[in-house]
């Protein structure tokens, strides 16, 4: 993408051999953000989808908001991407228009081509990348966007872009990344948000093969085994032994209280998340069982049912974006 000739922006880039570049700048999580974004960029563009070559953006502020959540990924960009796929389109056919010697009014695009519908003259996008390099980035108001009925892909059914690779493990998993004195972290938690250690016994953990330590944290104050491998990590919650003060007596509590008792903070949430947030919950806890603590406080603000009312437990609202320090979350260094 770097070598591409025609770069007018953070999101496309254009290869003289008529290889489109499209960066996916959020996260692949199952939701489809590295076909769905691209397509927008594609479709303004009128690019060749199987011209396409989807690259994913590493964490930049270049790219602007790249939390991963909220479904808000194509809601936040679609007007971004837009302009990124037409201000591409523009500058290909101003080079056309140029080489051909008539107003860029008479030209139109298809798929991956400008064209001259009066002389019947065509350029593909790789024959013009070079020339358009050259002239300026149009500023937005002189941009033209497609109409809803003209569009090509979005909103229209689309596999996956390397679903076939993702399946087949191919591309870099997050798991697989490897540096060097690079340990894996597991924590065992106490069953109810609040609970805290009483003694642990790690003993039996740190004779598990790769384990290097276990530490406290806070503000959670539960014991955190460093590891040279993620499958040791997960080995060491079988041998690690720790007592909770009123854990115990909690978690079988909750299991018989009311839903709106055990997640009031349900009662705040937009409906279309109420049901995500209880089958995660059951997912993790066994039916009946609490929504996890930790997880949902980094996205959400957590409540809790006490004294007869709904308090504050975590308030949530603090994001980072893929570029930041994410021990900001917790006050560690990482």
């Amino acid at each position: 993408m770097a070598a591409a000739a025609l770069q007018p922006n953070v999101y496309l880039a254009i290869a003289t051999d008529g290889t489109v570049y499209i960066v996916a700048h959020r996260a692949e999580m199952g939701s489809g953000d590295r076909t769905g974004l691209p397509m927008i960029v594609a479709d303004e563009l009128d690019a060749d989808w199987n011209r396409v070559k989807v690259v994913q953006g590493g964490g930049d502020v270049k790219y602007g908001d790249q939390d991963t959540d909220g479904s808000h990924s194509v809601r936040s960009f679609f007007d971004t991407l837009r302009e990124s796929g037409a201000s591409g389109r523009l500058m290909l056919v101003r080079a056309a228009a140029q080489k051909w010697g008539v107003p860029e009014k008479e030209c139109s695009t298809e798929p991956g081509m400008v064209v001259h519908k009066a002389s019947g003259k065509k350029f593909n996008y790789g024959e013009l990348a070079s020339a358009a390099a050259k002239l300026p980035v149009p500023k937005k108001e002189e941009l033209q966007f497609k109409s809803p009925k003209d569009w090509r892909y979005i909103g229209k059914p689309a596999p996956g872009y390397d679903v076939a690779e993702v399946c087949a493990g191919k591309p870099m998993f997050g798991m697989d990344v490897r540096v060097d004195g690079m340990l894996y972290a597991a924590i065992a938690h106490p069953p109810v948000l609040g609970g805290r250690v009483k003694s642990v016994d790690d003993a039996a953990t740190l004779k598990v093969i790769g384990v290097k330590k276990t530490i406290a944290i806070d503000p959670f104050n539960l014991p955190d085994p460093a590891t040279v491998n993620h499958w040791t990590s997960e080995q060491f919650v079988a041998a690690l032994r720790h007592d909770s003060d009123v854990a115990d007596l909690l978690a079988a509590l909750s299991f018989h209280a009311g839903e709106v008792q055990r997640n009031p903070f349900h009662l705040r949430m937009p409906p279309w998340l109420q049901d995500n947030v209880r089958r995660g919950a059951e997912l993790v806890g066994g039916q009946g069982g609490e929504a996890p603590d930790f997880a949902f406080a980094t996205l959400y603000r957590l409540r809790q049912w006490k004294n007869g009312r709904v308090e504050t437990v975590y308030p949530g609202g603090k994001q980072i974006s893929a570029a930041e320090n994410p021990g900001s979350l917790l006050n560690l260094a990482v």
